[in-house]
């Protein structure tokens, strides 16, 4: 299916989760580019939102295709497959998410908090919803859900506008549910679902982090 816009998607998702949000629950995207579908569920549901930062190793020949990924919590984990393929040793990778966590990760959670606070989960909350733009591999969502698990949260859901099947099936077993518009054999971003694929500025992104 093609929704017209981003606002559409988010819309839809929002009505979607809005069955189920309540002030027990917390919405965590897990990338900038999700924040944009966090900001619009949280308006339309009233249930607040917060930003688990994640970033990743690209190898050096493509950057779209990611080694490794590593949270704020310095949570890690390795893609076996390229690693293996492209012959780099763990004690590299770690030297290097180590890098990623110092230098990327926590000047940014510096910035956008106003200090190096860490992500934290209010009292109240019972339930996390998880949320990205796309899942194309399950690495990053993988530390997320490791993440929220050693923060003492158990019930623990994903949401993604478009989920492939084949991760729709590797990571539903791990949580209590997964939401979706749809799921679909192939899947290549989800601008491509899109008629209007204007993407938002690192700018706008930032905005909504600052709130």
């Amino acid at each position: 299916m093609i929704y017209k816009d981003k606002n559409e998607i988010a819309d839809l998702l929002a009505e979607e989760l809005a069955k189920v949000l309540d002030e027990t629950w917390l919405i965590v995207p897990i990338s900038k580019e999700a924040l944009f579908f966090a900001k619009t569920i949280s308006q339309k549901t009233g249930t607040k939102f917060e930003l688990l930062f994640i970033d990743a190793i690209s190898c050096q020949k493509n950057i779209e295709c990611k080694v490794a990924f590593i949270s704020e919590f310095k949570n890690s984990v390795f893609n076996e497959t390229i690693r293996d393929a492209f012959q780099i040793s763990n004690d590299h990778l770690s030297e290097a998410l180590k890098i990623i966590h110092e230098y990327k990760i926590m000047p940014e959670l510096e910035e956008y908090r106003g200090g190096r606070i860490p992500f934290q989960i209010p009292n109240e909350i019972e339930n996390i919803l998880l949320l990205d733009t796309s899942i194309e591999t399950g690495f990053k969502m993988e530390v997320a859900i490791d993440t929220i698990e050693e923060l003492g949260i158990e019930d623990i859901y994903i949401a993604s506008p478009v989920i492939p099947v084949q991760m729709f099936d590797l990571l539903e077993p791990t949580v209590e549910k997964i939401f979706s518009l749809e799921k679909v054999e192939f899947y290549t971003g989800i601008y491509d679902y899109l008629e209007e694929k204007e993407e938002e500025s690192i700018k706008e992104l930032e905005k909504i982090v600052l709130r």
